[in-house]
Order: structure tokens, then C-alpha cells, then sequence
């Protein structure tokens, strides 16, 4: 008899650890789809010089206006709080010149694609805010300048701050800003005397939808 109630209780103090170590751990990245709505605001493109040096007063400034956007990412898990992105935008715009005196004119409307990939980390599993790191490409059609004939390509990398709040049992709203640190295409336009294209940054400030595939 005592032989029957010492199994017993090893059965009882032993199933719940089973249970425990059988318990999947929290994913802080479970494999999902985001959908989002994202407002634009780009930085300059290139400078043309007036004068032998650049400053604000003797630049014409070449960028874009602000514009909207839609956009999709599909993130997976990786490795305890960390996650994969890999996301694409559409984005319409303008092309803005601004000359010395802050005098600025639209041009013609171009579109972009955008497209990025991402390494995903949380402080916690459960925390609702994430960071990302990664690196974009940005194609502009037909082209970023009037000068350039065919349309352009910009690359650099991505940073990401976002936070996600549950709405139902598989679907959260992300509200995210990334910020675009993209090389300008010059192609095209290295015979031009006094262009110069650089870095620009373009801030990114999206809210969507992020659906869970798989519980």
C-alpha cells in the first residue's frame, strides 16, 4: 500500500513538470502578414550649384513631396526574441525644386516601389515594441531627375521602431516609423557640372494590420 501511494505521488509531482516542459515557449516574431497605410516624407536628393560653393542661399534643392503609400511585410520567427522581415511599398510622388529663397515647384508625378529586409528584436517576448535593421532599394519610374532618361535605382539601409496592440485573438494593429538612409542614383548624371547627389533620408510613418498565419 505504501508502495501504491509513493508511485502516486511521483506521478502527481512529475506530470506537471512534463506539462510545463511540453508548453511551447512565447514566439516574439510568430509567422504573420502586416497590411499597411504609410505617409512619406523624403528627404533631398541632390544640390546643383549657382555658385562655386553650395550653401542654402545659392542650391537648387532637388526632392520629392510628401506623399502615401500601401505596403505589405511578411514576418517569420528566428531565434528567441528575435524575428525576419521582408516588405514591399507602393508609393506615389512628386518631383520638388526648391531654388534660393525657398521658392519650391512641382513637377511630374512618378511612382516607386520600395523594398526591404529586416533583422527583428524585442527587449521581451511579450513586449509590444520591436526594433528593426536592415537594408532597402527604392525604384523610382520613370526617374528620380528629369535629366536621368530611364528609371533609378537607390539603396541603403533601413531602421525600424514599431509597436503592436492586440485588436483580436490573431490580428494586431503595428503602427511603425522606419527611417530610409538611400545612396541617390546619378546615373546619367555625372556630365552635368555642379550636380551633386547624396545620402537622403526618408522618414516613413506607417499603421496596419498584422495577421497571424499560424496560432
Amino acid at each position: 500500500m505504501y508502495r501504491s501511494l509513493l508511485v502516486l505521488f511521483a506521478v502527481v509531482m512529475v506530470s506537471p513538470l512534463e506539462a510545463q516542459t511540453r508548453r511551447p515557449r512565447p514566439t516574439s516574431f510568430p509567422l504573420s502578414v502586416t497590411i499597411s497605410g504609410m505617409m512619406n516624407a523624403y528627404g533631398s536628393r541632390a544640390f546643383l550649384d549657382t555658385l562655386p560653393i553650395c550653401s542654402d542661399v545659392n542650391c537648387i534643392d532637388y526632392a520629392f513631396t510628401r506623399g502615401l503609400g500601401v505596403g505589405v511585410e511578411l514576418q517569420a520567427p528566428l531565434v528567441s526574441t528575435f524575428g525576419v522581415a521582408v516588405g514591399a511599398d507602393g508609393l506615389t510622388m512628386l518631383r520638388r525644386l526648391c531654388i534660393p529663397g525657398g521658392n519650391c515647384n512641382t513637377g511630374d508625378r512618378v511612382l516607386g516601389i520600395r523594398a526591404r529586409a529586416q533583422l527583428l528584436a524585442r527587449l521581451k517576448a511579450r513586449a509590444p515594441v520591436y526594433f528593426g535593421l536592415g537594408v532597402a532599394g527604392l525604384r523610382i519610374d520613370p526617374s528620380t531627375f528629369e535629366l536621368q532618361t530611364a528609371p533609378t535605382m537607390d539603396f541603403g539601409p533601413v531602421l525600424t521602431i514599431g509597436a503592436d496592440f492586440v485588436a483580436g485573438t490573431r490580428t494586431y494593429v503595428r503602427v511603425a516609423w522606419h527611417s530610409y538612409f538611400l545612396k541617390t542614383d546619378n546615373t546619367g548624371l555625372e556630365t552635368f557640372p555642379g550636380f551633386q547627389t547624396g545620402t537622403s533620408h526618408d522618414g516613413v510613418i506607417a499603421v496596419g494590420a498584422r495577421i497571424l498565419l499560424r496560432p
